[in-house]
């Protein structure tokens, strides 16, 4: 939405653009490296690494403390994650282990395996998730939350300031949004069955009392028959459905 590559037809409420704009979006970039086996202690989850460059691969999570992968995985973020998107495969693996190699010694073993995202650049996301600017408000995620018109509804941890950017954030918005939606169609139900009941209604009580005006008048001669058939025919007409015709 921020890179403003659809097209609505007609444009979202002012509203809602003003407070698109004001949220930040922004990107993080992850690679995980697997080895043979641990240089790093094993008990501890988190590492912090303070480099020159804000963000660049501070944060790196140790795998060993919940599985049995001598992984870690590394963070950057701010604006070094969008640095870190624009490197090739090979680029951000030299880059992320020279962070390492500078707390654990040039002698680290080389990973086995090592796989990264890239968030910015792909073409369906653009980013990685929101972040409050300064300027904006609650009330800006709240207006990215409300639907359209009742019929166009948004979802995303952008819609949920107490939880913005964080995967339990879009969950949410995303079942509180499918509450909406089923309670939306149940209105719509609801409604067109009214209008077909009131119509029904109003069509047989039409039949009946035409009916019973020419059954009052005397035997059904042909002229009542022809009467009655134009009855059917109108009551077709108003309910949409064919009948079958035997008098």
């Amino acid at each position: 939405l921020k890179a403003k590559s659809i097209k609505f037809i007609p444009e979202l409420p002012s509203k809602f653009r003003e407070s698109m704009v004001k949220i930040g979006f922004g990107s993080v970039t992850k690679i995980a490296h697997r080895f043979d086996e641990p240089f790093w202690d094993t008990k501890i989850q988190y590492f912090g690494v303070n480099t020159k460059e804000k963000g660049r691969w501070n944060y790196w999570l140790n795998y060993r403390t919940f599985s049995k992968q001598n992984i870690l995985l590394g963070l950057s973020v701010g604006d070094y994650a969008l640095i870190a998107d624009n490197l090739s495969e090979r680029g951000k693996k030299t880059d992320s282990l020279s962070v390492l190699r500078n707390v654990w010694g040039k002698d680290i073993s080389e990973p086995n395996k090592s796989i990264s995202t890239n968030w910015s650049n792909d073409q369906n996301f653009l980013g990685a998730y929101s972040y409050t600017k300064p300027g904006a408000k609650p009330k800006d995620y709240e207006n990215l939350s409300r639907p359209v018109n009742n019929k166009l509804f948004f979802c995303g941890e952008h819609t949920v300031f107490d939880y913005s950017a964080t995967t339990h954030g879009a969950l949410l918005s995303g079942l509180n949004v499918a509450g909406k939606i089923i309670e939306a169609a149940w209105f719509l139900v609801f409604g067109l069955l009214s209008f077909l009941i009131i119509k029904m209604r109003y069509a047989w009580v039409l039949v009946i009392q035409m009916a019973f005006s020419i059954l009052q008048s005397g035997v059904m001669d042909r002229e009542n028959k022809a009467e009655m058939r134009k009855i059917f025919i109108q009551i077709e007409k108003l309910e949409g459905q064919p009948h079958a015709i035997d008098i």
